[in-house]
């Protein structure tokens, strides 16, 4: 499961998820751009793997947003166009993350699942040496997985899904969660559940962590994890932010299916 490490791996480093690099030596730019690159990988190993979440500010009681807001419009799927808003989708993170995700939905309470995986950018982070300095303290990122199927409980997915990711979460980690899972109702959000939980990201040793979120939306047939995050140069994530993402994530990845 996602955040399990294999026997040596530090705990709360999923094993086979890429971590980020070392900065270049030699500090200014290149230190800068190296902790870019990092912040790109990260989010997106954290959603593919390395447990995030968020929480919200939604002052009800956890069990809001049951089941009683889903309504069933048929069979949809997930897509990962090239580009969601600002957001321009990134080179894969490697086959062994896609493949670990695609096992790792099998724990879930969904029929017949299918997934994907991908992450996105406001800069393109593929060639570090082509990066923009003015760019930097702007940039923001997206980690999104998708799974699709037949979804009997769309709320106790959505638990299964933060139930999986917690493992790998530990005080003082590179990813830490903080509070607890609550649901969410972001402006827009209709005929699906969605919970959020508030985490925190150390994208380097020795630099501050960030503030960020994690937000998992389900409906009869698709259920999606969105991490957003940002340059370390650009402060942290809200939760009302990542909620307001992943409704926009839904709105333009979900399609009927054929």
């Amino acid at each position: 499961p996602y955040g399990t490490p294999p026997p040596g791996q530090p705990y709360g480093q999923p094993g086979g998820y890429p971590t980020p690099p070392p900065p270049p030596s030699g500090g200014g730019k290149g230190k800068t751009i190296g902790l870019v690159v990092g912040a790109v990988v990260l989010v997106g190993a954290i959603i593919g793997g390395a447990v995030l979440v968020l929480g919200d500010d939604d002052k009800g009681p956890n069990n809001a947003g049951k089941n009683s807001v889903v309504t069933d419009d048929g069979a949809h799927k997930l897509e990962a166009p090239p580009k969601i808003g600002k957001f321009t989708k990134q080179a894969s993170l490697g086959q062994g993350l896609e493949a670990q995700i695609e096992r790792d939905v099998k724990h879930l309470p969904i029929e017949d699942p299918e997934s994907l995986f991908a992450s996105y950018s406001t800069v393109d982070a593929s060639d570090p040496s082509k990066l923009d300095p003015a760019a930097l303290a702007t940039m923001e990122t997206l980690g999104y997985v998708g799974a699709w199927g037949k979804i009997n409980d769309p709320d106790a997915a959505v638990d299964k899904y933060f139930d999986v990711l917690k493992q790998g979460s530990r005080p003082g980690g590179q990813i830490e969660l903080i509070g607890d899972v609550r649901a969410v109702t972001p402006p827009g959000l209709s005929g699906a559940v969605m919970k959020c939980q508030e985490t925190k990201i150390t994208i380097q040793p020795g630099q501050p962590p960030q503030q960020s979120a994690t937000c998992v939306w389900a409906d009869k047939s698709t259920l999606g994890a969105v991490s957003p995050g940002k340059s370390p140069l650009g402060g942290g994530t809200t939760v009302d932010a990542a909620a307001r993402l992943a409704v926009e994530v839904r709105d333009n990845t979900r399609v009927a299916a054929d």
